[in-house]
């Protein structure tokens, strides 16, 4: 083995445990997380948000996901082109940073657009979904 490389490798290692810090002793590996930091951690982002349906076009049904971001009451309708309600698929309270699923299921409707509206504390969202049969 060349003495050489196995100096640099000695320094290379002392300068990243410099720049990283001593390794973790095994106590602080087995040492529990807080709940709430584990919480925190694993949030969902706290928005109004309504995903693009998938699949889209569709035939026969389709999903999306919201999120809100706030508790609160929220609606998922879906409307045809003459803007006529055919469809809810969600009307409850609702948690925020919680991602919520429906599904549209287009069975008994025409082929076509339809648009899915997402209301939550008096803002909207739209979506366009195209049933095809």
């Amino acid at each position: 083995a060349d003495p050489t490389s196995r100096t640099e490798f000695v320094a290379m290692i002392q300068e990243l445990i410099g720049t990283l810090g001593p390794p973790a002793s095994k106590s602080e590996l087995n040492a529990e997380v807080p709940a709430d930091q584990l919480i925190a951690s694993q949030e969902v982002p706290r928005k109004l948000a309504l995903s693009n349906a998938y699949p889209n076009p569709f035939n026969p049904q389709t999903a999306l996901e919201f999120t809100l971001p706030e508790d609160g009451r929220a609606r998922v309708k879906v409307y045809n082109i003459l803007g006529e309600d055919v469809a809810t698929l969600f009307d409850d309270d609702a948690l925020a940073g919680r991602r919520y699923s429906v599904q549209f299921d287009g069975t008994r409707f025409a082929s076509g657009l339809y648009l899915v509206r997402l209301q939550h504390s008096g803002k909207q969202i739209v979506r366009k979904i195209l049933l095809a049969k």
